[in-house]
């Protein structure tokens, strides 16, 4: 009982210490930074409200803990904690709306785009509809390839066909603001990839059995998503998708499937809140905030 004791004394003080370093004035130093980067050029969309969003990241950051249920606030570095935070804000996403998660990752905090944050980027670079569908053994699928990407998707499918233990691919569609289309293909192997190279994906979960369908639209969504924003996205955006290639990222579908299940949402298509504008211009060198120095 002593032992335990002492534990949760410990565990108590821990995040005291870190309230200390992790604070308002913390946040509030993060909020400058993002101003500076703004009047150096940084456009965010005009219905994002930046403030409110590092605060909320803060509020989300006082409840997130990592697999073995250390407050990240304890453990990771504060120059990480500031990085994650504002790699959300210069994306103009919001963790408050489910648009990204912030991962502990050996020491660090990153921030990585959910499913939700990379459809809320494509939007802002002028998608306008998402479509995905699966395809099942015994269905007929074609598409041409020209100059390199996939057009005319031709599918016809029989209802007694859909039988999600026989999926063998899926497939998104992607129409932008000109009514041009831009799709996608992947097979159930290659998904099933994708699944198994996500770091806290722990292979063929219970999700990834249960919702086998609505997984596969929404990775192949996920990364056609990804290849707009990598497209037409500014340098800042780029350099965040290549970290989260680097490092392996989250299974945003799995957390995007167990937030429609939170929402109860499965007898629909569940569509993420729209957000319109676009970020553009490119980040200049700086210099380390004051704020992060002490």
């Amino acid at each position: 009982m002593a032992a335990a004791g002492k534990k949760k004394e410990l565990a108590q003080q821990g995040r005291q210490q870190a309230e200390l370093v992790i604070n308002n004035s913390f946040m509030d130093g993060l909020v400058t930074t993002m101003q500076g980067k703004i009047s150096n050029g940084l456009v965010m969309p005009p219905d994002y409200n930046m403030q409110n969003a590092i605060m909320s990241a803060y509020l989300t950051l006082k409840q997130t803990v990592d697999k073995d249920k250390r407050p990240v606030l304890e453990f990771c570095n504060k120059e990480s904690i500031a990085n994650a935070v504002l790699d959300m804000a210069t994306a103009g996403l919001d963790v408050s709306k489910a648009q990204g998660y912030f991962i502990p990752y050996g020491g660090k905090l990153v921030f990585q785009k959910s499913y939700f944050g990379w459809q809320t980027l494509a939007r802002r670079y002028g998608a306008v509809k998402f479509s995905a569908m699966c395809i099942y053994d015994g269905d007929e699928f074609d598409y041409d390839v020209i100059d390199g990407e996939i057009e005319n998707v031709r599918h016809k499918q029989k209802f007694s066909n859909i039988d999600k233990d026989k999926i063998v691919g899926a497939y998104a569609v992607v129409t932008f603001e000109d009514n041009s289309k831009k799709a996608e293909v992947m097979t159930m192997a290659e998904i099933r990839q994708a699944w198994k190279q996500n770091q806290q994906n722990k292979g063929d979960g219970n999700t990834h059995r249960n919702f086998t369908g609505k997984m596969a639209k929404k990775t192949v969504l996920s990364s056609i998503c990804k290849t707009i924003a990598n497209t037409y996205g500014n340098s800042a955006i780029k350099e965040q998708i290549d970290m989260e290639e680097e490092i392996g990222p989250v299974d945003v579908v799995a957390e995007s499937v167990a937030y429609d299940i939170e929402q109860g949402a499965n007898s629909v298509d569940f569509e993420p809140e729209v957000f319109e504008g676009e970020i553009v211009g490119e980040e200049p060198a700086e210099e380390e905030p004051a704020f992060m120095q002490e």
